[in-house]
């Protein structure tokens, strides 16, 4: 598990977020409910059809979810900036050790 996290959670990339696993959770979440209301229906155009509401339900969402992550974000990355420092020092490191550090948990994550 935590090799699967090193490797493919976009916490770890430049510029990434966590957010792709929670919208993950969310799409499968609401997709399994429509195993059990579809079983005896034609499944194809009821899940086609499910599949572009929630989609057109989400473009609704997308622009004030975004803002919030964003504003929240920005609230917290001065406690994030003092969290990371304090563990660098306890570890004893500096910041720039963090990517070849990251590289070599990579490494061994695909082993």
């Amino acid at each position: 598990m935590v090799s699967l996290l090193v490797l493919y959670n976009g916490h770890w990339e430049k510029d990434g977020a966590d957010m792709l696993v929670e919208e993950q959770e969310q799409v499968f979440s609401y997709m399994a409910r429509l195993g059990p209301t579809t079983k005896h229906q034609s499944r194809r155009n009821d899940i086609t059809s499910a599949i572009l509401y929630f989609n057109a339900d989400k473009k609704k969402r997308v622009v004030a979810a975004l803002c919030l992550w964003m504003n929240r974000a920005r609230r917290r990355s001065h406690l994030y900036e003092n969290k990371l420092q304090n563990i660098v020092e306890r570890r004893g490191l500096k910041q720039e050790d963090l990517p070849i550090i990251l590289e070599r948990l990579k490494k061994q994550a695909k082993k």
